[in-house]
């Protein structure tokens, strides 16, 4: 069995149950993603290939739309780490693996990507964890130099808004 097998056994099986809840698969990105008003709420599957397997990781990110720029603002973190217990894989050894990581991934996906599609609906909300500079900043947005840019582009629209 190819990996890339398993690994498409597992989009496969995603694609039916977030397709159920509103998301979109982009198989070019291997994402599923649902545009909000000013939002774009993604889940992005990465894979760890082995020799006999494949390993999945989820993520998620929210990109705000800035009224007059071309490129949004994304904030985004894996799964496991939003939870506190450090990245988190799904393995898929074989294609009756697939439906059952799906499932589980699909639990995790109720349980910590909505709520957290959710908190990050606005963008005043990322900017207020982006400012604050905290243990959530360095999760949500990692790298220093791109944390501070998305703080200024996003005080800016939300200062036109309000003005």
């Amino acid at each position: 069995m190819r990996v890339v097998e398993l690994q498409n056994a597992l989009l496969a099986a995603l694609a039916t149950a977030l397709g159920e809840r509103g998301f979109r698969y982009i198989k070019k990105e291997q994402h599923f993603r649902q545009k909000g008003e000013s939002a774009t709420f993604y889940l992005h599957i990465a894979f760890v290939q082995h020799v006999a397997d494949v390993d999945a990781i989820a993520d998620v990110a929210v990109t705000y739309q800035l009224p007059g720029e071309e490129h949004g603002v994304t904030i985004g973190v894996e799964l496991g780490n939003w939870t506190e217990i450090g990245q988190h894989r799904w393995r898929v050894a074989a294609l009756a693996d697939a439906p059952g990581a799906a499932a589980d991934i699909v639990h995790w996906f109720e349980r910590i990507a909505v709520p957290f599609f959710e908190r990050f609906r606005s963008p005043a909300e990322a900017l207020a964890v982006l400012e604050a500079n905290g243990r959530e900043a360095d999760l949500v947005s990692p790298f220093p130099e791109y944390r501070e840019r998305s703080r200024n582009r996003l005080r800016m629209a939300l200062a036109k808004d309000r003005g």
